[in-house]
């Protein structure tokens, strides 16, 4: 039986009887064989297959040559299956080759449970553990054939290179089965599709302008009135409110240029004029192994990086992240495993805070290669200074079981099936357990409208769509807390979800659809979880002493006056965690005013005096007086711009969960006169604390030194809901 390796299971596989890869120099380019059809698959590699498999036909030298091919290619070995001719461990024999120079030719393999075909590229990828005698290796490896071609430092592994054999299977499981090889199984090409997916009905009219309902609507970008993803206010036949509630997230932050997304698509029309030159990182080829990131032809990768960051002043259309940059890989529809691997390690290498990939294999089990696996688990260990990048995929296009793509269903990726302008599922979405949150998509009534490589398009959709529109929102998030790691994240989106669709939707006893994960992404209700306290904490280094703040936050929020001065600096968290991200010098000062919380606290629980340097004051008073400064943050309302929804409007009604409300109004007098209440109060409270430890130990404990409140403003984020 043939097999190869995955997860330390063995993964049977069939060999083609009528095809193989040929792999040549790259230079050489394709090549002619007699009495065989020859179709290129990539630099150096040819398929070959037998005209008994695959006649000639009007296909030839059509960009579709290739899909064509190895459709009839397939459907000819599954017939020889049915019919028992078929030898399932051997392929054309290597005699029938001899005739061409300066080739290797390859089986190709055949997955006995998906019957999806794989391309062996002629290389085999393999992971050690740690002290692995790279000369044994070497001299393994030399005594079968293959060699080390090159070291993959983030897997602690090789990439080996055929000398003279022609079976990849072979020497990938004797790498498992001899030399204790975590990793170890051939390098495959392999077809992948895009995950769009066009409108069940046609795209309407554009709205009128009538219908901008909303003083906030940016009417500069011309086409936003269509993005009813972004902003529902009932057109052209959408159900009002059924969006992500980007407007009002966007009273609080439009992203943040620090910010990147990584979209690895079909490429990127990196000069369109939806995106900003400054915001447009560099990016890589991988397909063609150069920078030029530009799509050959697909216009999924600019659509996809639209969706999630367009913001170009002269563009029509605008991302749910519209100042944050963008980071452009590019890749084919027949792809390398390796190749996919590195180009996701390369992104979080680069500086991406979040991937997001459109793409996958649908209809069939879709393996995931150990060699994907090993690049997600670096990306969320190693990304972000450790944090770990989210990886948003989209789950698939099949209406089938997410379970079966491995990729997408992953524990280390999130998973984003599609909803639609109604506020109900797509109906080609894929569903299941794993799938984390939906996103608005097409399948209603609109498509998406975004850009595309020649302008605007308003056909675009499928969970293609909706992954990178859950990138976006995460983005957002990032702007404010670009501290978080990624698992935080990804439950931060979670449980900020709305839940649409609650009768037919099957929510579980965790608020979890097999439809919809744990509801539609809402950007609004997402920037209203952020804790803002591990925020400051990470950012300021002081997460360690959070005990100790915690303690001096509860002696205060036993004071009435403290819980007054909490809810103040509640009402402005959001604006102090922006404050803190782009000044450096009030990021030092909430430093100090943590670290002084955390000694008051650590005092207090003591039982000992609570006092304060004189070389503080200078500190606390700047602090407060910059916290003072500061406005309160805006109300996170609903999509539609009201805080109700009456149940005529569909769907949407009363399905939003828990949302975010107005925050508390700070005091309206004056700051020096409410610092002077505030004084009075604490005074007193410091006294009475006094007595009590007088009547408790029987001792005076002597004067103790009034704390101005001024401190508080500066020491105590976060709302009492957090705790």
């Amino acid at each position: 039986m043939a097999y190869y390796y995955r997860d330390g299971e063995q993964v049977p596989v069939e060999i083609a009887q009528s095809a193989a890869v040929a792999r040549t120099s790259d230079e050489r380019g394709a090549i002619d064989i007699p009495g065989w059809r020859t179709v290129p698959l990539a630099p150096g590699l040819t398929l070959v297959v037998s005209p008994d498999a695959v006649p000639e036909g009007q296909e030839r030298g059509t960009e579709d040559e290739r899909a064509v091919v190895v459709e009839q290619l397939m459907e000819h070995e599954l017939d020889a299956r049915r019919s028992g001719e078929s030898d399932s461990e051997r392929g054309p024999a290597q005699e029938e080759f001899e005739g061409v120079p300066e080739a290797a030719f390859f089986p190709v393999v055949i997955d006995e449970q998906s019957w999806g075909a794989l391309f062996p590229s002629g290389e085999v990828v393999a992971s050690f553990p740690a002290g692995e005698d790279r000369e044994a290796l070497e001299r393994f490896a030399l005594a079968r054939g293959w060699a080390i071609a090159r070291t993959l430092t983030w897997m602690n592994g090789y990439v080996f290179r055929s000398e003279t054999s022609t079976d990849p299977l072979e020497f990938a499981n004797a790498l498992v089965e001899e030399r204790g090889a975590a990793v170890g199984h051939p390098v495959f090409l392999e077809q992948i599709e895009e995950r769009s997916a066009t409108a069940v009905a046609p795209a309407q009219a554009a709205p009128q302008e009538a219908e901008r309902a909303d003083e906030d609507v940016p009417a500069s970008f011309g086409l936003f009135a269509r993005e009813w993803h972004l902003h529902n206010v009932g057109q052209s036949g959408a159900v009002r409110g059924v969006d992500v509630a980007a407007v009002p997230a966007w009273q609080v932050t439009l992203g943040s240029p620090d910010i990147a997304i990584c979209v690895v698509d079909s490429g990127v029309e990196t000069t369109h004029e939806a995106f900003v030159p400054e915001r447009m990182r560099p990016g890589y080829d991988f397909a063609e192994k150069d920078s030029n990131p530009a799509p050959a032809g697909s216009y999924h990768g600019t659509a996809c990086a639209a969706v999630a960051a367009a913001g170009g002043p002269n563009g029509q259309v605008l991302g749910v992240a519209p100042r944050c940059s963008i980071i452009p890989v590019r890749r084919t529809g027949l792809d390398d495993h390796l190749a996919l691997a590195e180009a996701l390690v390369w992104a979080a290498d680069q500086g991406a805070d979040v991937i997001s990939c459109s793409w996958g294999v649908d209809g069939r089990r879709w393996v995931l290669p150990d060699v994907v696996r090993s690049a997600f688990q670096y990306i969320v260990t190693h990304g972000r200074n450790g944090r770990g990048v989210p990886i948003f995929w989209a789950a698939g296009n099949g209406n089938e079981d997410i379970s079966t793509d491995e990729w997408a269903s992953s524990e280390l990726t999130i998973a984003v099936a599609a909803s639609t302008d109604q506020g109900r599922r797509a109906p080609y979405s894929d569903f299941g357990v794993e799938v984390d949150v939906c996103a608005p998509s097409s399948g209603g009534v609109n498509a998406i409208t975004t850009a595309d490589n020649l302008g605007y398009t308003d056909r675009f959709g499928g969970t293609s769509s909706a992954a990178p529109l859950a990138a976006g929102v995460a983005a957002l998030v990032l702007s404010l807390a670009p501290n978080l790691r990624w698992t935080e994240l990804r439950d931060l989106l979670r449980a900020s979800s709305r839940k649409i669709d609650p009768q037919n939707g099957q929510y579980d006893a965790n608020g979890h659809s097999p439809m919809y994960g744990h509801g539609q992404v809402d950007a609004a209700a997402a920037l209203s979880r952020i804790p803002a306290f591990v925020e400051c904490a990470r950012a300021t280094e002081t997460e360690a002493l959070a005990a100790d703040i915690d303690e001096f936050r509860d002696f205060l929020s036993g004071l009435a006056v403290g819980s007054q001065l909490i809810e103040f600096c509640a009402a402005r968290r959001l604006g102090i965690l922006g404050a803190v991200r782009v000044s450096p010098e009030f990021r030092r000062s909430v430093g100090f005013g943590l670290r002084l919380a955390a000694d008051l606290g650590g005092r207090h629980s003591r039982n000992e005096p609570l006092e304060l340097p004189a070389s503080a004051w200078p500190e606390i008073v700047t602090l407060a007086r910059t916290i003072s400064g500061i406005e309160p943050d805006p109300p996170l309302v609903e999509g539609d711009g009201r805080t109700t929804r009456g149940e005529e409007e569909g769907p949407m009604a009363d399905e939003r969960g828990d949302q975010p409300t107005a925050p508390p109004v700070p005091p309206q007098i004056p700051l020096d006169e409410f610092i002077s209440a505030v004084q009075s109060g604490v005074q007193r409270a410091l006294e009475q604390d006094r007595a009590e430890r007088a009547t408790r130990t029987g001792e005076d404990p002597g004067e103790r030194r009034f704390i101005p409140p001024d401190i508080i403003f500066g020491l105590i984020f976060r709302p009492p809901s957090e705790f």
